[in-house]
């Protein structure tokens, strides 16, 4: 069964608690609140490196090693208070291209993620045990065959992690594209997979075919909503905890695993 990831960012857990969390560094102390309140019906933390701020919005081209240090501790602080009884899965970080402006990084963006998972390796996995890494197959936008050799070229280096992620899948309005993409994907890996930010309409398609690695991916679409033909991002807690609760009813219904 596949599982759906979530920000908590705005979702009041007296309301509602979610057991498959997304925690990055921006949102760190909104979620740890969450995660006590929530902290019986937490299942599983995925942290991630907060890339569509940092390469999106303040659009630099690599981390800072500022950066890469207070990500390194946060992840070590999940583990700290949650790592003996929570799964905690955190993302070794990559360089997306997949946001506009960014194209022209490809391939040094593949060389740079393989440059930071063979740091992780050396440096931190032992260190950010029993939290488990998860290496970011990267590529261009709507590009499956870039992924694929990027794949099949580190196959060696992938290998070695029990979960592994799937990662220009953030940013294309071309669902069909990106169905496609998550199903070769699955057909060509040897272990389990995350896809990062994909759209529900690329899922549904997804869900129509019988799948062998493809574990999971994370959304926060439901924090947009459409009014007159107009999008506007949901308005604090009274929206978007209904607003996440709507979701995954239609998740639920879909047998994505929710709960």
């Amino acid at each position: 069964m596949v599982i759906f990831y979530t920000s908590v960012e705005g979702i009041e857990p007296a309301v509602f608690c979610y057991p498959y969390i997304v925690v990055n560094p921006w949102c760190f102390y909104e979620a740890v609140r969450y995660i006590e309140i929530c902290r019986d019906r937490v299942k599983s933390i995925l942290v991630d490196t907060g890339v569509d701020k940092l390469f999106k919005q303040l659009n630099v081209r690599d981390y800072p090693e500022w950066y890469i240090a207070r990500y390194v501790q946060m992840v070590r602080t999940m583990v700290a208070r949650y790592g003996n009884r929570i799964e905690i899965i955190y993302t070794i970080p990559d360089i997306p291209v997949d946001y506009e402006g960014r194209e022209n990084l490809y391939p040094w963006n593949v060389q740079r993620t393989v440059e930071y998972i063979e740091m992780f390796r050396s440096r931190y996995i032992d260190y950010l045990r029993p939290a488990k890494p998860m290496p970011v197959v990267q590529g261009k936008k709507d590009d499956i065959m870039s992924v694929l050799d990027t794949y099949r070229r580190y196959e060696h280096l992938y290998n070695e992690f029990e979960i592994i992620g799937l990662g220009p899948t953030c940013h294309t309005k071309k669902w069909s594209a990106l169905a496609q993409m998550i199903l070769i994907f699955d057909r060509n890996v040897s272990r389990p997979f995350h896809s990062f930010g994909a759209h529900l309409k690329a899922i549904e398609r997804v869900l129509k075919w019988r799948l062998r690695y493809f574990r999971s991916f994370d959304s926060s679409a439901y924090f947009w909503i459409n009014e007159g033909g107009r999008w506007r991002k949901t308005n604090g807690r009274k929206e978007r905890t209904p607003a996440l609760i709507q979701y995954i009813e239609r998740l639920r219904k879909l047998g994505i695993e929710v709960e």
